[in-house]
């Protein structure tokens, strides 16, 4: 090959080797630039995706999927899926309440209750599921079905809200914590369950007018449930020997048990209390008194069958031998303090409208409240006006469809402020006050003596047959229709 030749052989493969570069970037600026724009699409992908999701949680929060879908309904009336996620709330919290520290035996308060299994729960409850979040749905409805029932029998006996019920349900609204109300439940969500609410109450209210329990009615009752109603009150002392200590705790139970009564039985055993140098004597002793029915007792057949047919001032020993030690055992003393006879002691009848402070905000905001409606009151201190009162302000569900009356409470049965209030012996007929207790604020007026105490509790079981008989053949006019399926939207997580 000549020199000419082997110089354009060269500059031929410089050139495809340029060529080849050449392409090579070209490939490279190709795959950089289809990689941008799949980055690019990507993330706006991304963004998308995002945005849906913000969406999502916007609207899962604001409640406006539940609210756009009816729960129940009525010919008037309707309950949507953010009212029925507010009155869900409100049986989670009262459940909660009830339990207290023992919830977490239920279930797990932290996680979804529409994951969580409960063995309360059937296929006719909530969703179908048998979940913890079916049964709470499954109280709500209930509650919610009788609140619809009752404004529908409102409307049609023209009762209607005023504009001081009115006026009430705004304040409470606006007041309300909406992180304590249900998931997606805003203000006028609120608004409208109280509306539902309140005129429920006006309603049913209307109805307990005309229920009555007679003196007659109360005696019947009482001698066909006496063994409910007749209290036997009996000391109770246990003692664990050794071989060591037995002579002395035989001696202990035998002084004991020769006291010839109450007062002489409890000298002994403070003694022995002192004698063994106890912190709380006082509070010993409490744990050694029992007062029970012979129908409602933790004792074993043949004790209740000896209690119930012994004299006063009889006495039992029983002796318990350590099935793996005959050196070691037990000396128990059952001793008839009083004979069985019902409870007559003292009752109050008593109205309040109550304040909660977590309704209201604050217990600031439940003061100020408060004593604004009492400053209404007071220009028009009746019976009437503290009913219709009650019925547009009080947070207390169990007193509200009674004009706030708690009839026949016996002592220590309220909390402690309540307590002293309505049991001061200067107490009379038409006193009426503000106090405040761990719930909030009341409006308290006083209407009276009870019934002795075992009379009130039987008017009690009598009036509540009387009231869920009336309200129930009522309610039943009414029909109710029941979407299921706007369940679905609630969040099961508390």
């Amino acid at each position: 090959m000549s020199k000419k030749q082997k110089n354009r052989a060269q500059q031929e493969k410089i050139k495809r080797r340029e060529k080849e570069q050449q392409l090579s970037l070209q490939k490279k600026e190709k795959r950089k630039k289809t990689l941008k724009i799949s980055l690019i699409a990507f993330a706006a992908l991304c963004v998308v995706l995002a945005i849906a999701a913000v969406i999502a949680l916007i609207i899962d929060s604001s409640g406006i999927k539940q609210r756009n879908q009816v729960f129940l309904k009525t010919d008037h009336f309707s309950v949507n899926g953010s009212m029925m996620s507010y009155f869900i709330y409100e049986s989670y919290n009262s459940f909660k309440e009830y339990y207290g520290q023992y919830l977490s035996t239920f279930l797990k308060p932290e996680e979804d209750l529409k994951t969580q299994n409960c063995p309360y729960a059937t296929e006719e409850m909530g969703t179908g599921s048998k979940t913890w979040f079916d049964y709470m749905c499954h109280d709500a409805e209930t509650s919610a079905t009788t609140l619809i029932k009752a404004c529908e029998l409102a409307a049609l006996n023209g009762i209607s809200l005023s504009e001081e019920d009115l006026n009430a349900i705004n304040i409470r609204a606006k007041e309300t914590d909406l992180s304590s109300v249900g998931h997606g439940v805003n203000r006028n969500d609120v608004a409208d369950c109280l509306k539902l609410k309140v005129l429920a109450y006006k309603y049913i209210s209307t109805l307990t007018d005309d229920i009555s329990v007679s003196e007659e009615e109360i005696d019947t009752y009482y001698s066909e449930h006496r063994d409910a109603y007749d209290v036997l009150e009996y000391l109770y002392v246990t003692y664990s020997y050794t071989s060591e200590t037995r002579e002395a705790m035989s001696k202990r139970i035998e002084t004991l048990s020769a006291s010839k009564n109450r007062n002489e039985f409890i000298t002994r055993l403070r003694n022995y209390y002192s004698s063994d140098n106890a912190e709380d004597i006082d509070k010993a002793l409490e744990n050694n008194v029992f007062s029970v029915t012979k129908s409602n007792n933790n004792l074993t057949e043949d004790i209740v069958e000896w209690l119930f047919s012994a004299k006063q001032y009889d006495y039992r020993i029983l002796e318990t031998k350590d099935s793996n030690d005959e050196t070691k055992g037990t000396y128990t003393l059952y001793f008839v303090s009083s004979k069985p006879t019902p409870d007559v002691s003292a009752t109050k009848n008593v109205r309040h409208i109550l304040f909660d402070s977590s309704e209201y905000g604050s217990a600031e905001n439940a003061e100020k409240i408060a004593r604004s409606v009492y400053d209404k009151f007071k220009s028009n201190p009746t019976v009437g006006f503290f009913n219709e009162l009650v019925c547009a302000y009080s947070s207390d569900p169990g007193s509200v469809v009674n004009g706030g009356l708690y009839s026949n409470v016996k002592e220590k049965a309220l909390v402690q402020s309540f307590n002293d209030w309505s049991f001061d012996e200067a107490r009379k007929v038409g006193d009426t006050d503000i106090i405040s207790s761990s719930y909030g604020f009341h409006i308290v007026y006083f209407e009276g003596e009870g019934l002795p105490s075992y009379k009130g509790d039987i008017y009690s079981v009598l009036y509540k047959e009387k009231y869920d008989t009336k309200l129930e053949g009522i309610t039943d006019s009414v029909s109710v229709e029941r979407n299921k399926e706007a369940l679905n939207s609630i969040n099961g997580k508390f």
